[in-house]
């Protein structure tokens, strides 16, 4: 575990809610948030996660819930990690809330 903390570029806040993620195509495909930072997001599937490591996508993220975090609202993001119904990206650009 410490050896993960090591990796970290940035703080990760938990959290539950709603993503809306989108491919090259536009079609939107639903998940959670299971935590999020400035630099990454994990998020969960309803089901098996359907992208692939390296697949660029765009992220939605809902922070109604969350209006005192410093975190991006929409972003691009790259694929980086899968584990059956999770997703980690890296998020490589995005628009952040003042």
């Amino acid at each position: 575990m410490a050896l993960d903390a090591e990796k970290r570029q940035a703080e990760r806040y938990r959290m539950d809610t709603t993503v809306i993620i989108r491919r090259g195509d536009g079609e939107p495909i639903p998940a959670v948030v299971a935590d999020i930072s400035s630099s990454g997001m994990l998020v969960r599937m309803r089901g098996s996660c359907p992208f692939q490591v390296g697949e660029d996508l765009t992220v939605e993220v809902d922070l109604a819930d969350y209006p005192d975090m410093p975190l991006s609202h929409w972003g691009l993001a790259k694929v980086v990690r899968l584990d059956g119904d999770r997703c980690a990206m890296q998020l490589t650009a995005g628009s952040f809330y003042d």
